[in-house]
């Protein structure tokens, strides 16, 4: 009766499986905590209970003091005379659209900035103010509009002529090397509450007039257009905890994942030398050795002892007879080559002596496989 065949197979294929498990788990994981991250650092929007848009723009009027070379002033030209400047008309337009109807306070006002500037290595990145002085060109203006939009535009006057003589006696007085301009600033904010959430919203526009150039032109910085959103503290709460169960789902999946990868690699990982040393004995031989499914007995038989199991490779080529893979326990192999009442026996590991299979029976089966001219695989 033939030997139980062992299906090496099968105890290949569940190591890989759970490997396969682990990465896909980690692979859940990660999507977890990436889910997290945004949510935490507001890359990813959340519903919104609220959202406004923004638009600004700014117009400039340069007024001109009567002269025979300008008729009505500047005109359409994009860069203006000192000398001929009187003021410069300066109009600060402002649209506030929301997505419902909400009750909003706003407060604006326009300054200017008089400044007499100075770079002690030239640079003009790192130009200081030595002198300035303010000036409010339009008192703060307070209001509360219901509805879905708001719009201000604030005009002033900016009396370029005044600025430039005043900035220009302190140059001289003080014989000072210094540039010199005025910056308008407009600020507005606008508050309300969405659903018990309170939210500001805070925007400023500049215009920058050089006053010490014969020939200048103007520079203007304001947000053209931006969009945002206001989140209830009930929506952001829920939020909160979604991602809060997200953290705790993507930690139970890592450790499931390192649980799965750790028991699908435990034999790669854990091996000890005799395992490694007895894969590669089947890797590299499998083709000649005969796996036995039970340690063998070897009373009675003249036993040779094997230094490597090169020596036994020579012997089979030799004696033309199979090695017989013969398990002694969990922690060795034996592998035996019989011929006759001689035994050559190369042992790998330590060995653990289980008498339940006789040898009779290994060289009774090895012999009705030699008759077949087959190399069996396993026995």
């Amino acid at each position: 009766m033939a030997a139980p065949v062992i299906d090496y197979r099968r105890h290949v294929r569940r190591p890989v499986g759970f490997v396969i498990v682990g990465l896909l788990l980690f692979g859940a994981a990660g999507y977890l905590w990436y889910d997290v991250l945004k949510r935490r650092s507001n890359a990813e929007p959340v519903p919104a209970a609220y959202s406004y848009t923004v638009k600004q723009t700014i117009d400039k009027n340069v007024v001109y003091f009567p002269s025979s070379f300008y008729t009505n002033g500047p005109g359409t030209n994009t860069v203006y005379t000192m000398e001929l400047t009187d003021k410069v008309r300066t109009t600060f337009h402002y649209r506030f659209s929301g997505s419902t109807p909400q009750q909003l306070a706003y407060a604006y006002d326009i300054r200017a900035m008089v400044r007499g500037r100075y770079s002690p290595k030239g640079d003009e990145s790192e130009m200081a103010n030595v002198w300035s002085k303010d000036f409010q060109l339009l008192s703060p203006v307070h209001g509360v509009s219901t509805g879905t939009s708001l719009a201000v535009d604030p005009s002033v006057d900016v009396p370029f002529a005044e600025y430039r003589k005043r900035i220009e006696q302190l140059r001289v007085a003080l014989t000072l090397p210094i540039t010199s301009d005025v910056v308008v600033l407009f600020t507005i904010n606008i508050s309300g509450i969405v659903d018990g959430t309170p939210f500001n919203d805070l925007r400023t526009a500049t215009v920058t007039i050089p006053l010490g150039e014969t020939i200048y032109s103007i520079a203007q910085k304001y947000d053209k257009e931006d969009t945002k959103q206001v989140v209830a503290a009930s929506i952001r709460k829920n939020v909160d905890t979604q991602a809060q169960y997200e953290f705790y789902a993507a930690g139970a999946l890592m450790l499931l994942a390192l649980t799965s990868l750790v028991y699908g690699l435990r034999k790669q990982i854990f091996r000890t030398p005799y395992q490694r040393e007895l894969d590669k004995i089947y890797r590299y031989h499998d083709g000649i050795i005969v796996r036995a499914s039970r340690p063998t007995d070897l009373v009675g038989k003249r036993i040779v002892a094997v230094k490597s199991f090169d020596d036994m490779v020579n012997l089979e080529e030799e004696l033309k007879l199979p090695i017989v893979a013969v398990p002694a326990g969990s922690e060795a192999t034996q592998f035996v080559i019989i011929h006759g009442d001689v035994v050559y026996v190369y042992t790998l590991g330590r060995i653990v002596v289980d008498k339940s299979k006789s040898l009779e029976e290994i060289d009774a089966t090895v012999g009705k496989k030699l008759t077949n001219k087959h190399r069996p695989r396993s026995l």
